[in-house]
């Protein structure tokens, strides 16, 4: 949990083992970024469960926007582990793509941009069926992104008969960070994001809201 002073605290995964990686999307990030050098902030952690990890395994990576961050630091500890890593990286446009070359020393990886500036064009998931004929080879595969891309490939991954092999961290408006307000608990089996997640097995989460509302910072559901 990353506390900014007369703003609020929001949660943020590691990108590195001693790095934050930040987008700007609402009052929280836009304040970290005016931060300067030799400023302050406040850290809360670690919280929650982290990924499972297989050693000497074949992974499959799936991150789409921000969501490549903590993707980046567990590529970084399996590659260490000796793990045979594939990537799949979705983005907005060319622009808004990070961490690919950073990535690419560590696994073979895959790139679509929505708007075909570069790499393939389309969703991850276009990039997932036009790039990866047999995901049974895969001893686990790893997600975290936005909530429609999660659904997507819950939905997929279920077709498949694999979800007890899958890993996803989900994103939620946490406030105790402690498993005690309930503010990100999920739907329908009331998990909550910041004590029984943030990684959840796909078995876990198939028939939850993920990919079909959320909840605002009243505990409202409101559309994504």
């Amino acid at each position: 949990m990353v506390w900014i002073r007369g703003i609020d605290e929001i949660p943020i995964s590691l990108s590195y083992k001693n790095a934050i990686t930040v987008e700007k999307v609402g009052l929280a990030t836009n304040a970290l970024f005016n931060l300067d050098k030799g400023d302050s902030l406040g850290l809360r952690g670690p919280l929650g469960n982290k990924f499972k990890i297989l050693e000497g395994s074949t992974v499959l990576l799936i991150g789409g926007g921000i969501g490549l961050a903590p993707l980046l630091y567990l590529a970084d500890v399996l590659k260490d582990n000796g793990t045979n890593i594939t990537t799949l990286i979705g983005s907005r446009n060319k622009e808004s793509l990070f961490f690919d070359d950073e990535l690419k020393k560590v696994s073979k990886v895959f790139l679509s941009t929505d708007d075909g500036s570069f790499g393939t064009k389309g969703s991850v998931l276009d990039l997932l069926k036009n790039s990866i004929k047999d995901l049974d080879v895969y001893d686990m595969v790893y997600v975290c992104g936005p909530d429609r891309m999660i659904r997507a490939l819950l939905d997929l991954f279920d077709k498949k008969n694999i979800l007890e092999k899958t890993q996803f961290s989900v994103s939620r408006i946490i406030k105790c960070g402690l498993g005690i307000c309930g503010s990100c608990s999920i739907d329908p089996k009331g998990l909550r994001v910041c004590r029984d997640g943030p990684v959840f097995y796909g078995t876990e989460i198939i028939d939850s809201e993920i990919g079909i509302y959320m909840r605002d910072h009243a505990g409202v559901r409101c559309r994504l």
